[in-house]
């Protein structure tokens, strides 16, 4: 879901920077920082919480083994589609240098560590090492905001983080404690539910997400469609 966001991004940006519209380039980056970070935190946070329960239920016991591996990569899922943002704009205004200089680091890292990892923990040692890379992305980020002059949204970050990790808290224990099949989709009506409480409670949207909400319903005619 977040890559489909992350996909429109560089001909987005490339258009403005093509325009010599700052402005306009920053505000595309801090906001889709912003929704990716609303879609993959949410996304990740609830499927490492429920990862124990869906293994179990669509492959059974046997499987066990696989669950703190899944769980870790889809923690890092959630950095990696945040990074859609940054891959954006280096991309976007013709910069793709940097990337290509971060990945004779990364790349050599991650196989060391692999080599390292995996004969002694298995697929947990692959897990891991397949994440590593992702440890570089505040180097991403220190580099587009000194590049452009525009700071990461932190204070989303942290409210994100809060309503995702409140969301897969709520999850975790409902499925902990009550270890049925049928519990799964209330489970995840449930963190819908909570993470969009938990949203508004921190005021994480703002008043230009509610105008582009208000656009889609006026363009689409959301509200009559539902009725």
């Amino acid at each position: 879901v977040p890559g489909v966001l992350g996909q429109v991004l560089v001909p987005a940006i490339s258009e403005q920077f093509g325009r010599k519209d700052t402005g306009r380039l920053s505000a595309i980056y801090v906001n889709s920082a912003r929704y990716l970070m609303a879609l993959a935190f949410p996304l990740a946070a609830g499927g490492a919480a429920l990862a124990r329960p869906l293994i179990i239920a669509m492959f059974g016991e046997p499987y066990e083994e696989v669950i703190l591996p899944t769980q870790i990569l889809f923690l890092g899922s959630a950095v990696f589609a945040t990074s859609f943002s940054t891959t954006g704009i280096i991309m976007g205004t013709n910069r793709p240098g940097f990337l290509l200089v971060k990945s004779l680091f990364v790349v050599p890292a991650s196989i060391g560590l692999a080599l390292a990892l995996i004969p002694r923990y298995g697929v947990i040692g692959a897990a891991v090492s397949h994440t590593l890379g992702l440890l570089f992305f505040p180097v991403t980020v220190w580099y587009v905001s000194t590049r452009f002059k525009v700071g990461w949204p932190m204070g989303d970050t942290v409210r994100i983080a809060l309503a995702s990790l409140g969301m897969a808290a709520c999850v975790f224990l409902l499925t902990h404690y009550l270890q049925a099949l049928w519990i799964l989709p209330v489970a995840i009506l449930l963190g819908i539910g909570v993470y969009l409480s938990l949203l508004l409670i921190l005021r994480v949207p703002q008043t230009q997400d509610w105008e582009i909400l208000l656009s889609l319903q006026n363009r689409y005619g959301l509200t009559r469609n539902l009725a």
